[in-house]
């Protein structure tokens, strides 16, 4: 065995790694066995430097193999965050396409490999230091795209319990702080896209930062309707059992985006935007008895099926899949949570909820499905 080990990473470090073409994933994937065995100190003196000379020299042949290895070990690579980390927020601005995609995959299979919180912290505030200029002014969006995926890619990382709350308000904090100066629609929307998958690891609440910055984002008069409708979205994410107190401060701001869309019935982005925000007001809601009652006219108006612009033909026909996505979360907690101010006759209700399960778009199917079984039909008619 220690002669295989040793003729396999001599392939590793002196064919492979310094390879002056890039070699095929699904080859190097037939090594996974082999990396599985490694030992923190071959990888440290025999490995890592090979890695690191690579890289250097060639990051847009040598990052893809270096992402292939790192996702292959078994090891806890915490402890090699600081000398991987620059490398690869670097190259996450490079100006090749390809080169940027395997820095993300390089970086998601770090993270993926790390259990210490503090490593992963660290992970992200390299990704976010490159993004707020530490290297140098980034002009393309598409490099700032690909540093906020990384960054959001690392909810998938290997830190466990209480560690993944607390990397999300840390995660919060720099993303919040990036969506104050940036002004691109597109890369605004990837940021809140990002910031969502952090958004649904809140523990006990969200984040004084976030609360007090939606409202500010929603109204700035650069927003588009795209944009406050992925904030909208975002916030869906983090809304659960433990996190729905900390939302009530912004039910003034969710309550303008319905009312708007009242007044604008015919316009379908508008109407979106009032269904990303309904869907987390009816959740809001169940706070307490006072926040509720507080929100009486709006569940007056999303139960009364025949003047709600949710659940029209055009609505319907010419809404979005995140727009569907929302339509579905706001009929399951209607009819779970507020059941008794339905009525007894929800059919345009059920009728959206099957249009949305036989939706040509799968993420929307996928949404909807789970949620059906959770409806207790029979306590419609009660």
């Amino acid at each position: 065995m220690a002669k295989v080990k040793k003729f396999l990473l001599d392939v590793l470090t002196k064919t492979i790694l310094p390879s002056k073409s890039k070699v095929s994933v699904v080859s190097l994937k037939q090594l996974s066995p082999f990396l599985r065995l490694l030992t923190h100190e071959e990888f440290k003196t025999l490995l890592l430097p090979v890695m690191t000379k690579a890289m250097l020299r060639s990051p847009e042949i040598a990052l893809s193999a270096v992402g292939s290895i790192l996702a292959s070990m078994s090891l806890d690579l915490s402890v090699y965050v600081s000398d991987l980390s620059k490398t690869f927020s670097t190259n996450l601005r490079s100006k090749d396409d390809n080169t940027r995609e395997d820095a993300i995959e390089a970086t998601l299979a770090l993270g993926r490999q790390c259990s210490d919180q503090s490593a992963v912290e660290s992970l992200l505030e390299s990704i976010f230091g490159v993004l707020n200029g530490s290297e140098g002014k980034i002009s393309l969006n598409t490099m700032k795209v690909s540093l906020l995926t990384a960054a959001g890619g690392l909810t998938e990382s290997g830190v466990t319990g209480g560690g993944v709350a607390n990397l999300a308000v840390v995660a919060t904090k720099l993303y919040v702080k990036f969506l104050e100066v940036e002004a691109h629609e597109g890369t605004l929307v990837t940021a809140l896209e990002m910031l969502a998958n952090w958004a649904a690891k809140y523990s006990n609440q969200i984040p004084e930062q976030f609360i007090s910055w939606f409202p500010k984002g929603m109204a700035l008069k650069t927003t588009t309707s795209g944009v406050r409708s992925a904030y909208l979205v975002c916030l869906a994410c983090s809304l659960h059992t433990n996190t729905l107190s900390s939302a009530v401060p912004l039910i003034p701001s969710l309550s303008k985006v319905v009312d708007n869309a009242v007044k604008q019935s015919a316009q379908v982005a508008i109407v979106s935007e009032a269904v990303h925000a309904a869907a987390c007001l009816v959740k809001i809601a169940g706070v307490d008895l006072a926040t509720e009652q507080s929100l009486a006219e709006l569940l007056t108006l999303v139960v009364d099926t025949e003047k709600c612009m949710f659940y029209q033909e055009k609505f319907l026909a010419g809404a979005g899949a995140a727009a569907l996505q929302s339509l579905t979360s706001l009929i399951t907690t209607l009819l779970i949570s507020h059941v008794d101010k339905v009525g007894s006759t929800p059919t345009p209700m059920l009728r959206s909820l099957a249009i949305c399960m036989m939706s040509s778009v799968s993420s929307v199917r996928r949404h909807a499905g789970p949620h059906c079984p959770q409806i207790e039909f029979c306590q419609l008619w009660k």
